[in-house]
């Protein structure tokens, strides 16, 4: 027999009976239930334009293969009525989170679940109801991983044109925003819902004000620090070269003090070092890459972009 752990959640109609009637099926489809957490209800991630989700994890044994629990197991979601997507209200959701210690990585299974170890709703019950299961990934346990997430920031990103942007915060303040997958809690709070809807704004060509939220310099140094200040006040739809903004920060000759500084600019958009140009009016370089910064530009030079940056210097 094979030892597996399943995710289950729902946000459409009676969630209660869903999550039930679900683990009915599950269990009158070759696989033995041995232990259900206690439901939890959690905001949605993502998409949180929804209903909040019921959530439970379950431990169970199957002799099936885990190709085979997997058809299975959307054979269940689409006899209960799923028909949304990922990320989409559904009245049914069941995630495999482990498989016996097997380590799986195809384009339609992924064992572990890729993301179970950012999730509260995985963690907080599975941790109740196996505390010593461990991750064969990483070697440690349930506990252990819950532990560890409850000192990370939260997480949440939108789809943009060009491509995933993340955002994550701590203690009311915004800790790193960038187009690189990062990583951190998958849950809702009221800071992230409010950036990545400014985001959505911004992403939609409406003209967005970031120096409302708290950013994060903690750990950045002062110059860098005084410089990204300063590059803040530079407004929607204007550009500045390096060396006009190392005479703004104060920094004698310091056009590639400032070039360093976007390069490490750990917040992109909010920080726009996509304004920031070459002397000789060329585009230059962006950390992200160079079509994502034009893209950028054109989004708020709207149609002076052609003015701004003829072409041949981008």
């Amino acid at each position: 027999m094979h030892k597996v752990v399943l995710s289950l959640g729902t946000n459409i109609g009676k969630k209660h009976e869903n999550i039930n009637r679900a683990l009915y099926l599950l269990s009158h489809s070759g696989i033995r239930i041995l232990k259900v957490s206690q439901k939890i209800t959690t905001p949605p991630w993502g998409n949180w334009n929804q209903p909040d989700f019921l959530n439970v994890v379950v431990t169970a044994e199957t002799t099936m293969s885990p190709v085979k629990l997997l058809r299975t197991i959307k054979e269940i979601e689409r006899n209960m009525g799923r028909t949304s997507g990922h990320m989409e209200p559904r009245i049914i959701d069941v995630d495999i989170i482990l498989f016996d210690n097997l380590i799986v990585k195809t384009d339609k299974l992924k064992i572990p679940h890729p993301s179970f170890r950012e999730r509260n709703f995985v963690l907080k019950p599975l941790s109740e109801i196996a505390p010593d299961l461990k991750d064969p990934e990483t070697g440690k346990t349930i506990l252990q991983l819950y532990r560890e997430l409850l000192l990370l920031p939260f997480m949440g990103y939108i789809d943009t044109p060009i491509g995933p942007f993340y955002v994550a915060e701590k203690d009311g303040q915004v800790l790193r925003t960038s187009f690189k997958n990062m990583r951190g809690r998958q849950e809702y709070t009221p800071l992230l819902d409010k950036l990545l809807k400014r985001l959505e704004d911004y992403f939609s060509g409406k003209k967005v004000d970031f120096t409302e939220f708290t950013l994060n310099f903690s750990m950045i140094p002062d110059t860098y620090r005084h410089i990204y200040t300063v590059l803040m006040k530079i407004p929607y739809g204007a550009v500045i070269s390096y060396s006009q903004l190392a005479e703004l920060s104060g920094i004698r000759k310091g056009a590639m003090t400032v070039g360093n500084a976007m390069s490490k600019n750990p917040f992109p958009i909010l920080v726009p070092c996509h304004r920031v140009i070459r002397k000789d009016g060329k585009i230059g370089g962006f950390s992200a890459g160079k079509d994502k910064k034009i893209f950028l530009l054109k989004l708020e030079l709207k149609d002076s972009f052609f003015n701004v940056f003829p072409k041949g210097t981008y």
